[in-house]
């Protein structure tokens, strides 16, 4: 006698640490502190009731003294465009090229370039969202929004899409490449030394020569790199509805300084969120569209009733679809020929680019063995419905994207692929060119 039960309700995650990052979690309140569950915070929680009365000095209220009473209302439930099984995927091949390579972190999103819909996004370390209060607040940061890094040489496809859209070169323009190149006081090398010869448009791309996309860049110009690369999304959020996406850096041309314009074509001196990246990309895979990323798929009310479903808009266009043709076709050599050959898969047309980063220093200049690996790519590349983006920060012992970060993406895509029952390239299966 004397002891009483009060009923409270408790947020509870089923699947523990399965998309944490994406989902975030709520406090004892119950109000949403990071993730998803902050950002549709409003749309989840619903309205409390209310009760006006009189009480009396033991604080019991007072029978008939009721001035005002309203029911609480339920909050909506909120689908998401997460597929459960590739975000498992994301983030079991995630983990295990991780720790197999030492690395501080990772980061893997999966996307339809098409829509825009984010079908998984893993960042690691991971957390379980049943027990958040046991970890440091540093791991619940969604790396793959908030972070930014410079990007290496997968910024190479852009300038190279903006050499194409302007008629400057062709796929087969010729070009004879010094094994360095002197820009203002600054002498650019290749990543591998090599002697002076003659490549190919494509094969600067396929075999990411830093001299060979300095030149079309000199032929580009500041100006036109500036607006390529601002048409592609680096100058802007992408708008993704998550809360504390970040920016990224692009300095406008009138900050350039006289080596500038020798460093931005090979992903130097700018920086970019994973998100921003995959978006630009998704353009050249979409046929020259913008798209935008999201989660939201719709809200039901407590009877199970749609409420809200997102409505898809056809982005502007950023390059020709002839230009996106064109790319696609270059970056399925990256893979079949070039840095990306550990991203192929089998009974499909995978298209990609490599990336391998120098980690900034405060002020100037880079840390010494800092590098950041990284794959971008997209399949079927004839009509793709999967594009994928692999990030692993500070690697050990290798730290090519092409050897980090490429596993990954393959386990992943190949993984999506048949998970979504896409079906395999028509060449591979015997099709008719035509």
């Amino acid at each position: 006698e004397g002891i009483g039960f009060l009923k409270e309700n408790k947020r509870v995650y089923p699947c523990e640490s399965l998309g944490s990052h994406v989902i975030g979690f709520v406090g004892t309140d119950n109000n949403g502190l990071v993730g998803l569950e902050l950002y549709y915070d409003e749309v989840l929680k619903g309205e409390a009731g209310k009760l006006l009365a009189e009480r009396d000095p033991q604080g019991r209220i007072i029978p008939g003294s009721f001035v005002e009473y309203s029911q609480p209302s339920d909050g909506k439930s909120i689908v998401l465009t997460i597929d459960r099984e590739i975000q498992h995927k994301a983030e079991i091949e995630l983990k295990k090229q991780v720790e197999k390579y030492q690395a501080k972190g990772g980061s893997v999103i999966v996307m339809s370039p098409k829509t825009g819909e984010i079908l998984a996004m893993a960042n690691c370390p991971t957390f379980d969202l049943n027990n958040f209060s046991n970890e440091k607040e540093e791991v619940f940061k969604n790396r793959a929004i908030v972070d930014v890094y410079e990007l290496g040489s997968v910024m190479k496809s852009f300038i190279a899409a903006g050499a194409l859209e302007k008629d400057i070169c062709e796929p087969g323009t010729i070009y004879h490449l010094p094994e360095t190149i002197k820009v203002a006081d600054k002498v650019i090398k290749e990543a591998h030394p090599r002697l002076a010869r003659d490549f190919t448009f494509t094969e600067i791309i396929t075999e990411s020569s830093n001299v060979g996309i300095v030149t079309i860049g000199q032929e580009l110009g500041k100006d036109s790199i500036y607006k390529c690369l601002a048409d592609f999304g680096f100058t802007e959020k992408t708008g993704i509805d998550f809360p504390g996406e970040t920016i990224g850096y692009m300095p406008p041309p009138d900050e350039w300084s006289a080596t500038t314009i020798g460093n931005i074509p090979f992903g130097q001196g700018i920086s970019a969120s994973t998100i921003q990246l995959l978006r630009a990309y998704a353009i050249i895979a979409n046929g020259g569209f913008i798209v935008q990323p999201h989660f939201f798929r719709k809200s039901i009310d407590s009877q199970g009733k749609s409420v809200r479903e997102y409505q898809f808009r056809e982005g502007k266009r950023v390059i020709s679809e002839k230009t996106a043709k064109e790319m696609c076709l270059i970056l399925e050599q990256v893979v079949e020929a070039g840095t990306g050959n550990a991203t192929k898969i089998e009974g499909y047309r995978v298209a990609g680019k490599t990336g391998t980063a120098q980690k900034p220093l405060p002020g100037c200049g880079y840390k010494s063995g800092k590098y950041i690996s990284s794959f971008v790519g997209f399949a079927p590349a004839e009509n793709p419905e999967i594009i994928a983006l692999v990030v692993i920060d500070e690697p050990q012992g290798a730290y090519y994207g092409g050897v980090v970060a490429a596993p990954v993406f393959k386990n992943v895509v190949e993984f999506s692929l048949n998970h979504l029952k896409v079906s395999p390239s028509e060449l591979e299966r015997g099709g008719d060119e035509n």
